[in-house]
Order: C-alpha cells, then structure tokens, then sequence
C-alpha cells in the first residue's frame, strides 16, 4: 500500500504557516521585505527557517557556517536560535543583498552572534580551513551559488565536526533534475551532488521536500 501524500494548496500552506511556524518580528520583517525584491524567491522560506531553528536546537549548535547569505533571513533564524556566545558566520559574493538583513540582526539582538565574510563561498571556506577551523562546526547550511555545491561538500566535509550536520537546499531544483532536457551547469551540479551525497558513505543521509527540497546528512 502507497504511503499518503499530502498534496499542499495555497491555503494549507497558509494553514500550516499560520499554525506551525513561530516567526520572530525581525525575522517576519526581513522576509517581507525580500519579498519585494524582484529576487525575493531565493530567501529561504519561513518553514523551512523554523526548521533551521529547531535543528539547531536539537543539536545544541554553537559554531555554525551559512553558506549564501542574500538578505539574510537564515543567518537571523539560526542566530536566534543559538546561544548567546554562539557563533555564526555567514558569507556571500557581494556586500550588496546582506546588507539589508544588517538592520534587522541588530533589531533582533544577534548582530554580536554573526559574523559576515564577503568574497566567492570557495575562497572562504578554504581559509577557514587555512586558520585551523577544520572539524570545528556543528553545523553548515548550504544554499549558494549551485554550480558549486560538489566544491562546498567536500571544503564542508572538513570543516564540519564529526556528528555535525549539514543541510544543502535546492536539492530538486523546482523538478528540473528529472528534466533531461535541462543540462545547464547549475542542474548538472544539483545532479552530481544529490548522488554523491548517496554514495558518499562520511554522511548519514536524508532528503526531505521541504521547499524546493532539503539534504540533511550528519558526518560520520
């Protein structure tokens, strides 16, 4: 017997924000305001912040590496739920989009908590791993540049602690991995990295539909 799917319309998806998501007001006014940038569907969504936020939580995360910052909303969710001397460090390839979600980590109290590194997600990483930060994050959430998420898997590999997690999102590309007809370098990339993340028996491994689809993978 085939397990229940629920389909989720327009308004059980607000049934399920309305009653399922708990949303800072910092964090609710940065979403809304992305929201009207011609770019705003890159944000991460609020169900899936609520669920960066319990994971967290569940994981007691004090160092944290936020791989793609744009405006912000994910840095602000996990910072608000992480302890007070924690740690997160958020980077992306321009100063321009981040600078929005500034404000607003400071309205929410968690500016101190995060740390913004500008430059291509690559280059960071590696000199994280140059200053001696390697296995010293508990957690890595990836959500950048797509034609470069096989590069951030194995830089995260070392970074990241053993038992700690790591999250990539756009794993299903709004279907276009099924599509053949789509071989452009950002779909290839989600390709490569979903069976590598399969294969790659240094993680335990989950892939949810959450969005447009979450990996969870704990290193072994």
């Amino acid at each position: 017997m085939a397990s229940i799917k629920t389909e989720i319309s327009d308004a059980l998806y607000g049934y399920l924000l309305t009653v399922g998501v708990r949303e800072d007001e910092a964090m609710r006014a940065l979403r809304e305001e992305t929201q009207n940038l011609p770019n705003g569907h890159w944000a991460t969504t609020p169900e899936q912040a609520a669920f960066l936020q319990l994971l967290v939580r569940l994981i007691s995360a004090q160092r944290i590496l936020d791989v793609g910052t744009f405006t912000g909303y994910s840095a602000i969710a996990m910072a608000l739920a992480m302890p007070e001397d924690g740690q997160l460090i958020t980077c992306d390839v321009a100063a321009g989009w981040s600078e929005m979600g500034v404000h607003y980590w400071r309205q929410a109290g968690v500016e101190g908590r995060i740390d913004r590194r500008i430059g291509r997600a690559e280059e960071t990483l590696t000199a994280l791993i140059k200053a001696g930060d390697a296995r010293s994050f508990d957690m890595i959430f990836i959500d950048a540049n797509r034609a470069e998420y096989l590069t951030y898997l194995e830089l995260s590999a070392v970074l990241l602690r053993p038992g700690g997690l790591l999250i990539a999102d756009n794993v299903l590309r709004r279907g276009k991995v099924l599509d053949a007809a789509d071989s452009s370098p950002e779909t290839e990339a989600v390709r490569k990295f979903n069976h590598s993340m399969h294969d790659d028996m240094r993680f335990h491994i989950c892939m949810l539909p959450v969005a447009d689809g979450m990996t969870l993978a704990i290193k072994q």
